[in-house]
């Protein structure tokens, strides 16, 4: 009972809602003892079958608890669906008896929320909680964020006028006489209840009808002293003006018109009403004025004054914030003047509606009795609200408000205004209407729950004539806004919502919003999984996708596009799409198709998806894409890794994507255009483990292809090279490959170990993610293999195509670039392993440019991970064994001219220190 969203929970979960306690109470009763309102609205709103009249054990209908509890909402909602006012309760007291019990029922609600043991308090009682009663924690003057408003605590219902006039309205008895003798108008005149008094001074036929057992007296003349009598206490137990008082204060009149909301609860009616007249009059655009009007605007149960008889007393204020002329111009004057202003300023009707509690009184007194505009339009900033150049334009309604449906009481608000000539399809500064809003469906937002009415919002809207495919500046209908409110969805396409409107399909709304049941429900109605987003370009769906794209709902489906969103709830929506037929051969762009991308760059998940059954039969792992690329050589070519290699260390490794495509049938023989086979491009991948390519080359399938060159000649052996595999080097060695075969670049194996021996980890294939690390036994794998080159007779001296010698590479090449490394010194201490005295090697060797090894330590590239000192240890180790700095190479630079022109001037100093 504390929230509509656990009654709409207990409903969800089948609760029988006409369920009666022990004491014969039904839900409706809980409710009202409990001044829930909105519960109450809600409830009479989705339990149609509920009896509204269940009488307790103690005779008490719903409505006897309602009036006790002084909210004339809740009195309001169960008059409106039928509360019979003639039921009396076991000690023959009616529902007016009930409202004279306002007092009582409000100091054991005060009671209950001290927390002073001494006093001896009744036991706690759930329905009476102490949340909500505003007990006093620090005085109301030492407020320092925000406005001060006087603290007192109540000590009746300032409701109970409106709950009285409400009765009467509905026929009941004044004059009823409980079974004690005694006329509700008896009981609260020995309870002190000023307002219940107040409404039979002020009016002399309700008095005689509420005295009228007196009239079985005889005597006319002692029935009229009777009567004085009464109106005399009632009139000293009103409560008086002090108006006059308060003007000749100055002071204090100047602090109370400064700021009216702050003392607004310690006046009366008459003064209150006096006051909203003044400040209307005097100063109508203050911000004191306009939190008058928003504290005016709450509900019955917010209110520590009557605010119903004050707004019927003096209606300036409601009437002149009721327009958009007076709102632009309030929020121009904030823009100006204040360093902050709010993006919106609603209208008087607005803010009633926006209201968490119920609040139809106040729509009701605003729209039948002060005749305020229903469509009249907010105003709204144009800018932040930070910025004082903003403009001001027109906004929502106050449908708009209640089409948000946060609450169930919204919806008896909107089938008001409806009925009192709203307009169904107004629009927001956004050119949404109401259906627009509603149609956003339940939302959780920060540990919140909005819109839990909104699929009976958008019905209400929908039978009153709401457009179901009106479009809103951004060219979205509802059907778009409703991509995360399955129910919505499906109310809306049962109604004849057009799923083709718009600027791109609602597919790709739901996509994006992970939710599985509106794209099914989309697609059954005829929405085809094959629909072009012609908007949207492929980089919005993941920042890796920076080529242009055709966007097709499955290539949206591959990746969670919306913010902290979970990867693994997007792989359903996959399956969804491919189950309803998707092609997924359709073409991209010039280069790729829909199912190579899919195998290319999307995580895990969608692999590991569409390599199971049902997606794996609607794939042709054979099928070419415009490069000559079958998918297979697409999934060697994946740009992310598998888990529990790189990352997700704590998962067990499983098969690789090219492995399991093998037992689906893919053919490893096949080559693109290029002459690469499948084998080619997973020897290229620098993202999967060397366990994965090693299973991979030992199947049979593969066999084949395991020594084809491509077109421009380089083997797979090459290919392994040239990211520098050495477990997989050795694997192909042990199939027959020759290690001493040079690459048509005439780069032996030397080259690429020289190149890539001291690196400590590898970039993966895809942005973003950590490098790989290669292992503290990376050097010594390379190493074995270096001294297999030259055991079978390699030289150390080869030349490649440019003249460069493995020398010339190794001291070219990058610095190691792990953790716990000495990339100061990583050369020097390796030097002598790979190039020991007795290694033949060519210290004087000049590539076809005359560059010596000192040229290549001059002119090495700095990384990030180069530290100071790394090539001058380098170099001097080179020139210590005979080499000269001063020769030069083809183009006359010496290497003291390079490390000069590259600004190595640890280097050039050299020289001068000799």
């Amino acid at each position: 009972m504390r929230s509509e969203v656990e009654i709409s929970e207990l409903k969800k979960l089948g609760l029988d809602l006409n369920f009666l306690t022990s004491d014969l109470q039904n839900v409706l009763h809980l409710a009202c003892r409990a001044r829930k309102a909105s519960l109450v609205a809600q409830i009479l709103e989705t339990v149609p079958n509920i009896d509204m009249n269940q009488e307790d054990q103690f005779g008490r209908t719903p409505l006897h608890y309602a009036c006790s509890s002084g909210d004339p909402e809740i009195v309001a909602w169960l008059l409106r669906y039928g509360a019979s006012t003639y039921i009396k309760a076991n000690d023959g007291s009616s529902v007016l008896h009930a409202c004279a019990d306002i007092r009582i029922e409000q100091s054991i609600w005060n009671l209950q929320a001290r927390e002073s043991l001494w006093l001896r308090r009744p036991s706690i009682d759930p329905l009476r909680p102490r949340v909500g009663n505003d007990y006093l924690r620090e005085p109301w003057y030492q407020a320092r964020y925000s406005t001060p408003e006087v603290d007192v605590q109540r000590n009746t219902s300032p409701g109970v006028v409106t709950i009285i006039k409400m009765l009467v309205e509905h026929g009941v008895d004044l004059g009823w006489l409980d079974d004690r003798k005694r006329t509700a108008l008896d009981v609260a005149l020995y309870t002190g209840c000023s307002d219940f008094a107040e409404v039979f001074s002020e009016d002399e036929d309700l008095l005689n009808l509420a005295t009228v057992e007196l009239e079985k007296e005889n005597d006319a003349e002692k029935v009229e002293e009777m009567r004085r009598g009464i109106k005399l206490q009632m009139l000293l137990m009103c409560p008086r003006s002090c108006w006059d008082t308060l003007r000749q204060y100055e002071e204090g009149f100047k602090s109370l018109m400064d700021s009216p909301q702050t003392f607004l609860g310690l006046l009366s009616v008459r003064d209150a009403a006096k006051l909203m007249d003044q400040c209307v009059e005097t100063a109508p655009l203050a911000m004191g004025t306009y939190e008058l009007l928003e504290k005016m605007m709450r509900p019955s149960n917010c209110q520590t004054i009557n605010h119903l008889s004050v707004i019927e007393h003096a209606p300036g204020l409601v009437k002149f914030y009721s327009n958009y002329e007076n709102a632009k111009a309030k929020l121009e004057k904030e823009t100006l003047e204040e360093r902050w202003h709010p993006k919106s300023l609603m209208t008087a009707l607005g803010l009633a509606c926006s209201q968490e509690e119920s609040n139809i009184l106040t729509l009701r007194l605003l729209v039948e009795t002060l005749k305020v505009d229903v469509n009249a339009k907010f105003a709204v900033s144009t800018g932040d609200g930070y910025d004082k150049r903003s403009g001001v334009t027109s906004g929502g309604t106050a449908l708009h408000v209640l089409a948000e449906a946060n609450h169930h009481w919204q919806l008896g608000g909107l089938r008001y205004l409806i009925d009192n000539g709203a307009n169904v399809n107004a629009l927001d500064k956004d050119g949404q209407t109401p259906l627009h809003v509603a149609a956003g469906g339940l939302v959780h937002e920060n540990r919140d729950v909005k819109g839990l009415a909104r699929l009976q919002a958008v019905k209400i809207l929908l039978d009153n004539g709401a457009d179901i495919n009106a479009l809103d500046n951004h060219k979205l209908t509802p059907l778009h806004k409703a991509s995360n409110a399955p129910d919505v969805t499906k109310e809306l396409l049962s109604r004849g919502a057009d799923a083709t409107i718009g600027k791109e399909s609602p597919l790709f709304e739901a996509i994006f919003d992970q939710n599985q049941e509106v794209l099914e429900a989309l697609l059954n109605h005829g929405s085809s999984p094959d629909t072009l987003n012609e908007a949207k370009h492929s980089r919005s769906v993941h920042y890796n996708l920076t080529k242009s794209r055709r966007v097709y709902p499955v290539l949206c489906a591959a990746f969670a596009e919306k913010l902290n969103s979970q990867f693994a709830n997007t792989v359903p929506l996959l399956r969804t799409l491919i189950g309803h037929g998707a092609n997924l051969y359709l073409p991209l762009n010039d280069d790729e198709t829909l199912v190579h991308f899919l195998f290319v760059y999307p995580d895990y998940e969608v692999i590991n998806e569409l390599l199971k059954q049902p997606c794996a039969s609607q794939i042709d792992f054979n099928h070419r894409d415009q490069r000559g690329q079958t998918v297979l050589m697409a999934a060697c070519n994946w740009r992310e890794t598998l888990p529990g290699f790189s990352h997700r260390h704590w998962e067990k490794l499983p098969a690789g994507p090219p492995v399991r495509m093998l037992d689906l049938g893919a053919d490893a023989t096949l080559v693109d255009n290029l002459g690469k086979t499948a084998l080619h491009h997973l020897l290229s991948n620098p993202g999967l483990p060397d366990d994965t390519l090693i299973e991979f080359i030992n199947r049979t399938e593969v066999a084949p292809t395991l020594f084809q060159k491509d077109q421009e000649g380089y083997s797979p052996l090459h290919y392994a090279l040239r990211l520098l595999r050495p477990q997989v080097c050795e694997e192909l060695l042990t199939k027959g490959a020759d290690l001493l075969q040079p690459d048509p670049q005439s780069r032996t194996a030397l080259h690429y170990i020289a190149l890539q021996c001291l690196l400590n980890t590898r970039e993966p294939g895809s942005p973003g993610r950590l490098n790989i690390e290669l292992g503290d036994d990376y050097f010594n794998q390379c190493y074995a293999l270096w001294k297999k080159f030259i055991a079978q007779g390699g030289s150390i001296n080869s030349p490649d195509n440019a003249g460069n010698t493995p020398l010339h590479t190794y001291l070219s090449s990058p610095t190691n670039n792990g953790y716990n490394t000495h990339p100061e010194s990583c050369h020097t201490d390796h030097y002598a392993t790979l190039f020991p005295e007795d290694s033949g090697v060519d210290i004087f060797a000049l590539n076809k440019s005359g560059e010596g090894a000192l040229h290549m330590v001059a002119g090495r590239v700095n990384t990030y991970s180069t530290v100071d000192g790394h090539d001058k240890k380098l170099f001097v180790l080179m020139m210590n064994k005979g080499l000269d700095p001063l020769k030069e190479d083809e183009r006359g630079r010496s290497a003291l001219d390079i490390a000069s022109a590259c600004e190595k001037d640890d280097i050039v100093g050299l020289l001068g220190r000799k």
